[in-house]
């Protein structure tokens, strides 16, 4: 043995050796095999330089720059198929392994293993390992007919064995450490039409399951593998260009990962059964996106399994947890995922980011809630099992950001097909507001007051397709409570739905609905059957409605009743209500969305308490039937008649008013000559021309404000700014006897008899307008401390003046008697000229006649009299010329408001800003006893006087002196009398001295 290590050191003796030996595996292998140099030391190691192994078709197999490796045995072990190598040192290791039409190229090295050499009559060959240490190990797989090519290498590396068989493939590894491998998968373009994602699931289970190979059993065990900072890529060059490797979205075409850190323990690998404990994995993608951790008590992979047990999944924002299973038959069944692989996943206190969404789901960026929440998770835990198209859900419990929160369980099938979709949702409880919902489902379109229902609580069902499915439940909101029980089928879509159920509202708040402090809550069930259509155009349903309670203007109502049906626009049916204080029948149709809404019904009101349901605040009932065939827009848009009968209106128990009859014809549309004509015992009115109702007002308002500024800011007249048609009409309303009617209606005007009123007016557009008021004759009328006789008024005028003449036989004013009046006022522009003329206007104040003018300068009031006289207290007054009074909310100013009556005079005088000084001299106080002729006194003496006071708007400060020279009473003369009187307000006393 001593003389064969010498021998073997002799540079001649090893070239034989190594001529021998690559002369010995060609022979056996039917390769190439060559070696640049080989040594055998004296300790029993060997090193072979440059060797190159080739397949039998002359392609490199192996290339190795170095190898080394010491013997625990020595070389004549050989001799019995047998090599004991304590440690194998590779160097710069090329391995090219290629399939072509299913058969690797490395399959005669593996034939030759299994059958113990060319012959297959030896024993097979043993091998022993304890360690290999790799420096630049590069590694090829391509397979040319799957169009799959796989390119590797590890810088550095160590594995520590237990114990190896390659007759029995067993490698038992203590430890395996892999430093910063590069691994690089690309499916060729050459093969591009052949080539599908899912053939790179097959590429791998064949790469895993050759058939080439006879018994392929193999195990693979390791107490502890580490990779550290590993490089991955992954790409499929027919369909991915490189441009696109920096989008911030996975991208299954291309996957690129980094820093790559992998530490398993206690693996076992045989054939394709996996095991491992995974103490740590985590990698980033060249995206940005960042696996931080990824650990499980349990991994296990097969030919029909993948499974990890006791997980812990985080990345820098999300954190999931529990287990996952996938079960499938083959590796295949990847490439039809949705059908062929089921899934057992369990989560708990688990959340995931809105980052790692968008990142794996980038679709859901143009989802509004989504991007509304970008910085925010969702909070899992439950379980799904199933496969993807007959998958179910247990125990979940989801959080979405915005506080929305689902918990309940779930079935469905076929989601992989939207419009196939069968889901069964059993809602425990689904926690949400509109808002969320909004942003959730895209294109919802909902009215704006349902964001007023706040918080939103769900618990039910949902049976069926997403376009065909039956729910019911109970929703609670801010507002109230609602229960729904519906069957809907939209698959047709919305305009040929087809739909029944009931919904019932209990307390639901009405007036924060619909924004309306009149309104309460209201309780009411509702039932639709044989529904179709949920568009304005193709709604049809019948329904039947109750309303058990409605609260408007603080009262509740009861017992209403519908049963009818909706047809398009159009409402039909019968209405009942039996409340104690409305008590009537609807019977009828209205369609409410046409052009013009037209109300077509008979209506029996047998109680209708208006005081009772706050609707007035005096006493008032009514009563009667109705019957309509009417087309109404707005007042000015009418068409049909309408009829009123035996009405009753009740103001009390004794105060009633009865219409025998009110009858009302209209007909306005698409006419230019318009008639409105109203019969009745009570009042009978016409309306004959073209005319707009909405548009006259505005028409006068527009021209007054411009032709009459100051009188329109006077009376509080501003511009309409409205749309001005042309009006050109006549009016006739003669109101034959308002009995008690005005009386109920709490309006205080005594009754009218033969009351009329006609004439005529005329508009063109906003430039002009005209009028005439042929007849105004008011009998009697009487309102409140108002009565007035026998009034008669005729007025005409246009958009420049007015002229009115008015006559009343007698009236009474503020207890004031007012005998027969004869008058006429004149506008021009800004200036109002009146004139009035009365024999006996009122007792002791006789042949008035009044001429003047009223106008405004600047902010303020300016009255003058023009001719002013009237006899009073047997004298004939005459007021002074050039006179006037200026007043406004600041002050008052008189000039030349004098009045004489030859021998006396009575001055008036402003002082301060409602200061006033009336001073009269030379009265006779004779003139007072016309008026004492029931006392039997006479009066007898001059008088002067002065009075004073500082406040005429609030009467303060008042102070009177009096003087009466030759005073006398009957015939008897008394001499002089000096009064003085004076009052601070109107609530004090008045304190007078004679003297």
């Amino acid at each position: 043995m001593i003389i064969f290590y010498f021998l073997v050191q002799v540079p001649s003796v090893q070239r034989w050796g190594v001529n021998k030996l690559t002369a010995y595996f060609e022979e056996q292998w039917g390769a190439n095999v060559k070696i640049d140099g080989f040594r055998l030391g004296f300790t029993e190691m060997l090193a072979i330089e440059g060797l190159l192994m080739e397949t039998p078709q002359g392609d490199t197999l192996i290339a190795i720059g170095e190898l080394r490796c010491s013997f625990n045995a020595h070389l004549m072990s050989l001799v019995m198929s047998r090599l004991d190598l304590s440690s194998l040192y590779l160097k710069d290791v090329y391995v090219n392994m290629i399939r072509e039409d299913g058969v690797y190229n490395y399959q005669f090295i593996v034939d030759y293993f299994k059958t113990g050499g060319s012959d297959g009559g030896k024993k097979p060959f043993r091998l022993k390992l304890e360690e290999v240490s790799l420096v630049n190990v590069n590694f090829l797989m391509d397979q040319k007919d799957k169009g799959f090519k796989m390119r590797s290498s590890i810088p550095a590396g160590t594995m520590q064995l237990n114990d190896m068989s390659l007759p029995d493939a067993v490698f038992d590894f203590s430890s395996i450490w892999i430093n910063k491998p590069e691994i690089e998968i690309s499916i060729s373009e050459d093969t591009r039409e052949i080539i599908t994602q899912e053939d790179i699931v097959e590429v791998i289970e064949d790469a895993l399951e050759s058939d080439t190979i006879e018994d392929p059993d193999f195990k693979i065990l390791a107490e502890m593998f580490l990779l550290d900072g590993g490089n991955f890529r992954m790409y499929n060059n027919t369909t991915y260009e490189f441009e696109d490797s920096q989008k911030d979205a996975f991208d299954d075409n291309y996957i690129d990962l980094n820093d790559i850190y992998i530490e398993l323990e206690s693996v076992s690998v045989a054939e394709v059964d996996v095991a491992a404990e995974i103490c740590l994995i985590k990698f980033k993608t060249a995206s940005g996106w960042e696996l931080s951790r990824l650990q499980a008590g349990q991994f296990r992979m097969n030919a029909q399994m993948i499974q990890l047990e006791q997980f812990d999944l985080q990345t820098p924002t999300s954190h999931l947890k529990d287990a996952l299973t996938f079960r499938f038959r083959s590796f295949s069944d990847f490439s039809e995922f949705e059908d062929k692989i089921m899934m057992d996943a369990r989560l708990n206190e688990s959340y995931l980011s809105m980052q790692d969404l968008f990142y794996f789901a980038p679709q859901l960026k143009n989802n509004r809630f989504f991007i509304n929440h970008n910085k925010d998770k969702i909070v899992l835990s439950g379980r799904v099992k199933g496969r993807v198209n007959n998958l179910r859900g247990e125990d979940l419990l989801i959080t979405l950001p915005g506080n929305t929160t689902f918990s309940g369980e779930f079935s469905g099938r076929d989601f992989s097909t939207p419009n196939e979709t069968i889901l069964n949702i059993e809602i425990e409880d689904l926690n949400t507001n509109i808002q969320s919902i909004k942003q959730l489902i895209p294109g919802l379109s909902l009215p704006e007051n349902f964001n007023k229902l706040g918080r939103i609580r769900f618990s039910g069902r949902f049976d069926g397709f997403y376009e065909d499915f039956v729910t019911f439940g109970t929703l609670q909101t801010d507002l109230g409570q609602i229960k729904t029980d519906i069957q809907m089928n939209i698959v047709e879509g919305t305009s040929k739905a087809t739909y029944r159920g009931k919904l019932e509202a209990n307390n639901f708040n009405l007036s924060k609905w619909i924004d309306n402090d009149e309104f309460g809550r209201i309780s009411f069930k509702a039932e639709v059957k044989n529904g179709t259509g949920l568009t304005l155009e193709t709604v049809n349903a019948n329904m039947v409605a109750s309303v058990s309670s409605l609260v408007f203007r603080k009262y509740e109502y009861k017992n209403i009743q519908f049963i009818g049906s909706l047809k398009r626009n159009l409402i039909s049916g019968k209405l009942n209500v039996k409340d104690e204080n409305m008590d009537f029948t609807f019977d009828g149709t209205i369609d409410y969305l046409s052009e013009y809404p037209e109300f077509d019904f008979v209506s029996e009101i047998n109680n209708l308490d208006l005081f009772a349901l706050n609707l007035v605040n005096k006493p008032l009932t009514v009563s009667g039937d109705i019957k309509s065939n009417i087309k109404i827009r707005d007042i000015s848009s009418m068409h049909g008649t309408a009829s009123l009968k035996d009405v009753v209106i009740s103001g009390g128990e004794k105060s009633f008013t009865v219409i025998d009859s009110l009858n009302i014809i209209a007909s306005f549309i698409d006419q230019p000559y318009k008639t409105f004509e109203l019969y009745s015992d009570i009042l009978d009115l016409s309306l004959l021309g073209q005319y707009d109702f909405t548009s006259i007002y505005p028409a006068i308002t527009n021209i007054l404000v411009r032709k009459h500024p100051n009188f329109s800011t006077l009376l509080g007249i501003q511009d309409e700014n409205a749309n001005i048609q042309s009006n050109d009409f006549a009016f006739d309303l003669h109101l034959k006897d308002s009995r008690n009617l005005l009386e109920n209606f709490n309006i205080p005007i005594g009754r009218i008899r033969d009351f009329k009123f006609n004439g005529n007016f005329t508009n063109q557009l906003n430039s002009s307008f005209q009028y005439e008021i042929n007849q105004l004759v008011l009998p009697s009328f009487t309102m409140e401390n108002v009565q007035i006789d026998s009034l008669l008024l005729v007025a005409y005028g246009n958009d420049n003046s007015s002229d009115l003449i008015f006559n009343f036989r007698h009236g009474l004013i503020a207890g004031v008697e007012i005998v027969p009046l004869d008058g006429n006022i004149t506008l021009n522009n800004d200036t109002l000229a009146f004139n009035f003329g009365s024999a006996s206007i009122m007792k002791s104040f006789e042949n008035l006649d009044i001429n003047g003018k009223f106008f405004m300068v600047d902010d303020k009031y300016h009255v003058s009299f023009d001719f002013l006289e009237f006899e009073a207290l047997n004298n004939r007054w005459k007021i002074a010329e050039k006179n006037f009074i200026q007043f406004s909310d600041s002050s008052i100013y008189t000039r030349n408001l004098r009045f004489s009556n030859g021998d006396g005079m009575i001055d008036i005088s402003s002082t301060g800003n409602f200061g006033a000084l009336i001073q009269g001299n030379d009265i006779d106080i004779a003139i007072f006893n016309k008026s004492l002729e029931n006392t039997g006194l006479k009066l007898i003496g001059d008088a002067s006087f002065k009075a004073e006071i500082d406040n005429i708007k609030t009467m303060e400060g008042l102070r009177i002196e009096t003087g009466i020279r030759h005073f006398g009473l009957n015939d008897l003369l008394l001499g002089k009398l000096n009064a003085n009187a004076t009052m601070n307000d109107t609530k004090s006393n008045l304190i007078l001295m004679l003297k």
